[in-house]
This record gives C-alpha cells, structure tokens and sequence, in this order.
C-alpha cells in the first residue's frame, strides 16, 4: 500500500496581478520538485474568458510532507504575499488514488 498523496488546488487570480502570478507559477514549477518528498507538480490553466483560473495538482511522498511544506510557507509569510494575488481564496483538498 502507497502512501502517496495528491494534492490538487485551484487558485482564481486577480487580472492586474495575472503577470505576478504567472511568474511565480514559473519558479515553482521548476523550485516546487525539489522540495524534500514532492515528487511531482502540474500545472493547468483554466480555458475560461470570465476569471484567470489555475489549477495545481501535487503529488508529495506523504501528506505530512506536504503540510510541513505549507507551513513553512505560512511563517515565511509567502502565503500571504500568494494570497494578495488571489480575487477568491484558494480551494485545496487531498485526493487518494482508488
């Protein structure tokens, strides 16, 4: 039995700060695999006019992995700076593969 854990989060961008978020996609997408336990990360952008929607799924060793990840995030105040981008909070929930 694996232990591996999908995490899949949808972020809705505000439009004057779709660049800013763009950018920050890049680097994760390249700095986010190598993060002890993520094993993997895909990124997809809604085909949707009406919101700028991005859609992460992450697929980490362990959820705990994955959580003492986002809390690094949170102390280091990141979060909040990827908040500030955001028009709606983000929408995360961990799946398991059946």
């Amino acid at each position: 039995m694996t232990t591996t854990t999908n995490f899949l989060i949808t972020f809705v961008v505000k439009p004057n700060r779709a660049a800013d978020f763009e950018d920050l996609l890049a680097t994760l997408k390249t700095d986010l695999p190598k993060v002890d336990g993520c094993q993997s990360l895909c990124i997809f952008q809604q085909d949707d006019a009406t919101q700028i929607t991005f859609t992460l799924l992450e697929t980490w060793d362990h959820k705990s992995m994955h959580q003492d990840h986002v809390a690094r995030l949170q102390s280091s105040g990141d979060w909040a700076a990827i908040e500030a981008m955001l028009s709606a909070p983000p929408n995360g929930y961990y799946l398991r593969l059946i």
